[in-house]
């Protein structure tokens, strides 16, 4: 059963008639014939009565013609729905964006994306990379675009580095250690800290502080929430490690302050999150390649 024998089925069994029926359908009458002889022979069972003005359903024939309708209709559907996806008239894209890009550049390069492709609905995932990575391995995401340190990453994970982005510490303004200068790892030991999603800056400073025989700072609170990290940091006296685009472009600019600190933090890396050799849709492709486009836009 083949879903062209389907088709000319539907039609004649519509039309009632082969002559009318194979002129709809722009074929010859007997190549009409030989299909539905086919799909008779295929089940094995009569669908039409043949009579000398036309052809009508037999019982096997009304029990089919229903469902021959519907495969032959989601058929055509899927056909138009993925010339659509090709297009970018339709479609969807779900990706993943760490929650630190919520409010500056994932924000901006989403806006751009929607505005070029206003068919494609867009589904998008906040977290930080560790929060994303399990939903592209089981494919319910397309990529993400996300922070890693530049450590090794997921050995099922393609990471594609955009840009490297320095990293501060800050602290509200109103923060004892802001006019501070020359600060040490040691005189952040008792200062309650604030994360988000960005460990790696901290794993560093771990190793440090150890080998000099110090202790690692305190830890008030980590959180995949950037939204939840500014209330904290706006409001209480914590010091967080952040790429320093974040504050120089947010609504954190002038409220934050960079620490005066002797040891850096280490860089972190932006970029694509995918799992490798993943079908990907036009759609898809053209979300991925803007973020390509502006990730330079982090570093300027």
């Amino acid at each position: 059963m083949e879903l062209q024998q389907l088709h000319h089925f539907i039609v004649v069994a519509r039309t009632g008639s082969i002559a009318r029926a194979a002129e709809e359908l722009n074929v010859t009458q007997s190549g009409l014939s030989r299909s539905l002889k086919t799909l008779e022979d295929s089940i094995g069972l009569p669908l039409f009565d043949r009579q000398a003005r036309g052809v009508s359903l037999t019982p096997y024939g009304r029990a089919l013609v229903g469902r021959a309708s519907l495969i032959w209709n989601e058929h055509t559907r899927a056909v138009a729905e993925l010339r659509d996806m090709k297009a970018m008239r339709a479609g969807r894209v779900e990706v993943g964006l760490h929650s630190v890009f919520n409010y500056t550049f994932g924000n901006e390069v989403l806006g751009a994306f929607v505005a070029r492709h206003p068919l494609v609905n867009l589904y998008v995932w906040s977290g930080s990379g560790a929060e994303l990575a399990p939903r592209l391995l089981s494919g319910e995401l397309e990529f993400a675009f996300t922070l890693r340190d530049l450590g090794p990453g997921d050995p099922d994970l393609d990471f594609e580095v955009l840009a490297e982005l320095d990293c501060d510490l800050f602290v509200r303004r109103e923060h004892s250690l802001a006019g501070r200068t020359g600060l040490s790892f040691g005189d952040l030991e008792d200062t309650p800290w604030a994360l988000c999603g960005v460990t790696g800056g901290l794993r560093a400073f771990d190793a440090s502080s150890q080998g000099n025989g110090r202790h690692a700072p305190a830890r008030l609170m980590e959180t995949t929430s950037i939204a939840l990290l500014m209330s904290a940091m706006l409001t209480r006296d914590l010091v967080t490690v952040l790429p320093s685009f974040l504050v120089r472009r947010d609504i954190l600019k002038d409220r934050l302050v960079a620490l005066d600190v002797r040891d850096k933090p280490p860089a972190v890396a932006a970029g694509l999150l995918s799992r490798p050799n993943m079908a990907r849709t036009p759609a898809t492709q053209a979300l991925s390649q803007l973020f390509r486009d502006r990730a330079g836009q982090l570093c300027a």
